[in-house]
C-alpha cells in the first residue's frame, strides 16, 4: 500500500497545474492543436491565453479562458463556437467572432487599439466593466450591456450597435472618453455621460432615438442622414454638432451651455 500511494503522488507532481497558468500561442493553428501553444497542451478552462504577434488562431471547440490577449498582428477567429472569457480582454490584433462572446468576472477591463468583428453579440455579464484610458477599439457588431451591468468607458471607442438588458444596465463615460454609435444605442437602459470633456457620437441613416442621460452629455455630436428625435428634456453642457439629416425636439426642451 505505501508503494503504490509512493508511485500515484509521484505521478501526480509530474502532472503539470494549469489551470489559471499563462499560455501564449507558438504558431498559427487550431486551438485544440496541443503543437499551437508553448505548453504542448490544449489550454484548460480558467487558463490565461495570449495569441501572439504574427499567430492565427482558429476554434473547434468552446473554450473558458481567465484573461485573453490578442497581440498585435495576431488574430483570433472563433468562427460558430461560443466562447466564454471570466477575466480581462486585451485586443490589439483582430478577434472574429461567429456566434455568442460571453465576458463574465468582476471588476474586469476590456483594452486594446484593435478590432472586434462579431457578427452575432459581445455580452458583458461582469458585474463591473471597465475600458481604461488609452483604449482605442473598433466594435463592428452589437456589444450588449447585461442586467445590472455598469460600464465605465475612460478610452475611445467606435460600436456599431450598443444594447442594454434594461435600467440596471449602466454606461458611463468619463473625462476625456469618447463614444461613437453608429446604430441602436443604449435603448432602456442608463447613461450618465456629464463627465468633463467627454464626447458621445451619435449616426445613423434611419431614425434615431436620443436618451435622455440620468445627468446630462457634456458635447454630444449627431450625425447621419436620417431624423434624430429627442425622447426627453435634455441638457448639453458643452458643445452641441448636428451633421446631417433632420433634428427633432417632439415638445420636449433642449438646452445647450457650449456652441
Amino acid at each position: 500500500m505505501r508503494y503504490l500511494l509512493t508511485s500515484v503522488m509521484c505521478v501526480l507532481l509530474h502532472v503539470p497545474f494549469l489551470h489559471g497558468q499563462d499560455i501564449a500561442s507558438i504558431s498559427t493553428g487550431n486551438w485544440n492543436e496541443a503543437s499551437t501553444w508553448n505548453c504542448n497542451c490544449i489550454p484548460p478552462d480558467g487558463s490565461n491565453v495570449t495569441i501572439s504577434t504574427g499567430d492565427s488562431v482558429w476554434l473547434s471547440k468552446k473554450p473558458t479562458t481567465g484573461d485573453l490577449t490578442i497581440e498585435s498582428g495576431a488574430v483570433l477567429n472563433t468562427k460558430n463556437q461560443r466562447t466564454a472569457v471570466n477575466g480581462n480582454l486585451q485586443v490589439n490584433g483582430h478577434l472574429y467572432s461567429n456566434s455568442s462572446f460571453t465576458l463574465g468576472g468582476t471588476n474586469i477591463t476590456i483594452s486594446g487599439t484593435g478590432t472586434i468583428n462579431n457578427n452575432k453579440s459581445i455580452d458583458l455579464e461582469g458585474s463591473t466593466v471597465a475600458f481604461p484610458s488609452g483604449t482605442d477599439l473598433d466594435i463592428l457588431g452589437t456589444l450588449s450591456i447585461g442586467s445590472g451591468v455598469i460600464v465605465s468607458n475612460l478610452g475611445a471607442l467606435s460600436i456599431d450597435r450598443l444594447d442594454a438588458a434594461n435600467a440596471s444596465s449602466t454606461w458611463t463615460n468619463r473625462a476625456g472618453a469618447s463614444l461613437s454609435v453608429f446604430d441602436r444605442f443604449l435603448e432602456g437602459g442608463t447613461l450618465y455621460a456629464a463627465a468633463s470633456g467627454n464626447t458621445i457620437h451619435l449616426e445613423k441613416n434611419g431614425k434615431l432615438n436620443i436618451p435622455v442621460p440620468g445627468d446630462k452629455y457634456f458635447h454630444l455630436e449627431i450625425a447621419g442622414a436620417g431624423q434624430s428625435v429627442l425622447t426627453g428634456n435634455t441638457e448639453v453642457a458643452g458643445n452641441l454638432s448636428i451633421q446631417g439629416g433632420t433634428f427633432k425636439s417632439a415638445s420636449y426642451t433642449l438646452t445647450v451651455g457650449g456652441n
